[in-house]
């Protein structure tokens, strides 16, 4: 078995030919295939409420037990435990297993991805600690804050554009596996992923802000945005790069940060960004609080077919600009629904209605407007 550490981090269209093998996918909990699942950790619980890709996405009835076999997670870690050498595998987080904090100044971003020689699943999420994957059983996430899981299934051919996005992000890649035997469809022999895993043969220039999009394999898949920035981007994530891209106002759920204030809501741009108040929502039933909760997500404000939601670690906040860090975002009318229906659970920071108020945010003032 061929394991390394590191860290990492461009897109491009890709062609290969190879004899494709099994594809991966991601699990529900009833260990069937599916194209993506979003899964909102219960704080306190191994357990996540849970959505599941399908005509019509919806909450499922009751929460899903993350340590179950066969489940959304163990079926899909507990088959690379037995059969380590025909997987390829990379796991970034900022918050490696064993140790004791978070690596200051790195980037914030949280994945797992996997894939033997053929399409692959990623989870990419918020939980501030990832089980090793180098242990010998299957382990859940600890109980602890509450966090958002999103598990992609990735085609083979969008590999390339998955890893140059993913690049541009800056992970700081703790565990890296190859296949044994190395094959043409390995990490090493692809030349994105080789540039993911080995970010000093990697020149990043300008834009320092990018996106990327597939859609998601296996039935029931929706278009899945990327958006990457490294630190020399400066910008604030939301209201200057994915508003912006996606062409919508957006929600926003993030953290408020000792010492770093979040940003007011942006209301000054064609497209607004609006902040929940970090107080409580309430999750399929389960109340969590700001405090407790470790995710991020953003979800378009208004209903419509191209809406979406999206994960994320990065917070609306000035010391984030300063940050590399990134956001996932899948395009689903009725995920949407869900998630919007959850930031109103809350009070959320409404920009003036237009001809109503002028706001000059420079000193965070509302002055009614003459009429």
């Amino acid at each position: 078995m061929n394991t390394r550490s590191l860290f990492v981090h461009v897109v491009r269209i890709w062609c290969i030919s190879v004899a494709y093998g099994a594809a991966l996918q991601c699990k529900s909990g009833a260990n069937a295939d599916i194209s993506w699942g979003v899964y909102y950790v219960v704080p306190g619980t191994q357990t996540a409420r849970a959505i599941y890709s399908a005509a019509a996405p919806a909450w499922e009835a009751a929460a899903i037990d993350m340590n179950a076999a066969n489940g959304i997670l163990s079926g899909l870690i507990a088959p690379y435990i037995a059969a380590r050498a025909t997987y390829n595998v990379i796991v970034y987080n900022n918050f490696p297993p064993f140790f004791a904090e978070a690596v200051r100044g790195s980037s914030p971003v949280k994945g797992v991805f996997a894939y033997t020689d053929s399409d692959g699943w990623w989870l990419t999420h918020t939980l501030d600690k990832w089980p090793d994957m180098q242990a010998a059983a299957f382990a859940a996430p600890p109980a602890g804050g509450a966090g958002l899981i999103v598990c992609v299934t990735v085609p083979f051919g969008s590999f390339p554009s998955w890893a140059t996005a993913v690049s541009l992000q800056s992970p700081l890649i703790h565990f890296l596996q190859t296949t044994t035997p190395v094959a043409a469809t390995s990490i090493p022999n692809i030349k994105e992923l080789n540039d993911l895993t080995n970010r000093q043969a990697t020149a990043f220039l300008p834009p320092f802000a990018r996106s990327a999009t597939f859609t998601s394999g296996a039935a029931n898949g929706v278009p899945v945005t990327v958006f990457s920035k490294l630190p020399q981007a400066v910008l604030e994530i939301y209201s200057k790069f994915m508003a912006s891209v996606l062409r919508q106002d957006l929600v926003v759920w993030s953290q408020t940060v000792p010492g770093d204030p979040s940003l007011p809501s942006s209301c000054s741009a064609p497209f607004k960004v609006e902040n929940v108040r970090p107080a409580t929502i309430t999750v399929n039933t389960v109340a969590v609080t700001r405090a407790q909760d470790t995710a991020r997500w953003a979800v378009s404000k208004v209903t419509a077919d191209n809406a979406v939601f999206c994960v994320s670690t990065s917070d609306r906040t000035q010391k984030a600009k300063l940050l590399s860090g990134g956001a996932t975002c899948l395009q689903s009318r009725q995920l949407q629904e869900l998630f919007i229906a959850v930031a109103q659970t809350a009070t959320i920071e409404e920009c003036p209605a237009a001809g109503s108020t002028i706001f000059l945010r420079k000193n965070l003032i509302i002055i009614p407007k003459l009429v």
